[in-house]
């Protein structure tokens, strides 16, 4: 019988864009290239690249580029669950973003997608009819199958697959992944809300897809804390103001705090332009 010996969790995929008109964009492009330098650290050549109108540098599966109007940062696999919290700010748009949890066995199971499929139709006819999910299946040789759960044009999508077949990678033998796929709004919400609690990032991630198949009728073989709240999409973005101040607390305040131990107070305030409003405050 197959039994669980280890669940490991990951951002699979991230597409991110900021405005250009966007405070520091400039320095946040920069923070992508340089993890692209990253990728290519791992043998990918660097090389120039466009992508859905936008013209930069390529590496493997990555990419970072602009347009007249934003820049775009890609980043895949092992790549993306690095980059994610390097490429952080309140406002920054994310059109895709995939979280995955991968469940090694002691011996593969291979009919994991096929309960899966079950399970998943069965659920799914308990719903109205103009409610229910798109749900297919792939059967493929030696086990390789692939449930999809949802429409590839929404923005949420399933996908449990042999992970083992996939990759042909010994790290992954006797593996199965359970990856949600977001878009846009979904997309957006749940990765500010992974980058907000960064001690319970592996917790969430977990929690996240877990629930989300669990939701969609499918049995989930590994244990998950269920006490995180999952995030409601917003309706409206952050102003201009909030997304700077938010920048502020979240990016600048540290970085000061740890400039002023070595080169002081004074040089700090110089350094921002504000040395003579401090006099005035201070008079």
């Amino acid at each position: 019988m197959s039994k669980v010996i280890a669940a490991t969790v990951g951002v699979d995929w991230i597409t991110a864009t900021l405005p250009k008109e966007a405070h520091y964009h400039q320095k946040w492009l920069s923070a992508a290239y340089g993890l692209l330098e990253q990728v290519s650290n791992e043998g990918n050549t660097l090389q120039p690249r466009s992508m859905q109108g936008y013209d930069g540098v390529g590496c493997g599966a990555c990419f970072a580029g602009s347009r007249d109007d934003s820049s775009m940062a890609v980043f895949s696999s092992h790549h993306a669950h690095t980059a994610y919290r390097d490429l952080w700010r309140p406002d920054l748009h994310v059109s895709r973003l995939d979280m995955q949890v991968t469940v090694k066995y002691n011996k593969m199971p291979l009919t994991i997608a096929r309960r899966g499929y079950k399970d998943a139709i069965q659920a799914n006819n308990t719903l109205p009819e103009s409610r229910r999910r798109n749900i297919r299946i792939i059967i493929g040789t030696s086990g390789g199958d692939t449930l999809y759960i949802g429409s590839p044009t929404s923005e949420q999508l399933g996908c449990l697959y042999n992970k083992d077949v996939e990759s042909g990678e010994s790290a992954y033998q006797s593996s199965w992944r359970y990856e949600v796929r977001l878009k846009n709004d979904r997309a957006t919400t749940a990765y500010h809300a992974l980058v907000e609690q960064p001690e319970r990032a592996n917790n969430f991630i977990s929690a996240y897809v877990s629930n989300w198949y669990a939701n969609r009728g499918v049995s989930i073989p590994w244990d998950t804390d269920a006490d995180i709240t999952l995030p409601a999409t917003p309706k409206t973005l952050p102003s201009d103001d909030e997304s700077r101040l938010a920048w502020l607390r979240q990016q600048v305040a540290p970085a000061i705090r740890d400039l002023q131990t070595r080169v002081g107070r004074d040089t700090i305030l110089e350094a921002l332009g504000l040395a003579e409003l401090a006099k005035v405050m201070s008079s």
